[in-house]
């Protein structure tokens, strides 16, 4: 009878350790989800300023591929 019970309670106390040990692992989990949520957004938002950037280099090496041309034509 005392075995049996010493047997329940060590399994009692197994089950709470491991419910313990699936709850914080639930919560890095949830943690890590949340950091890699912000990491991704944080990467979408510097891609979008890294496109307009391209596109400003572009627009600025257009005007001054075609200034000159303007130039020369000014002057005729």
């Amino acid at each position: 009878m005392m075995l049996a019970l010493g047997i329940f309670v060590f399994c009692l106390w197994a089950c709470i350790v491991l419910h313990k040990a699936c709850k914080q692992i639930d919560e890095q989990d949830q943690s890590r989800q949340r950091l890699a949520l912000l990491v991704a957004q944080e990467l979408d938002r510097l891609q979008k300023q890294v496109d307009e950037n391209r596109a400003r280099i572009m627009e600025a090496e257009s005007e001054i591929l075609t200034e000159p041309q303007a130039k020369w034509w000014g002057r005729n």
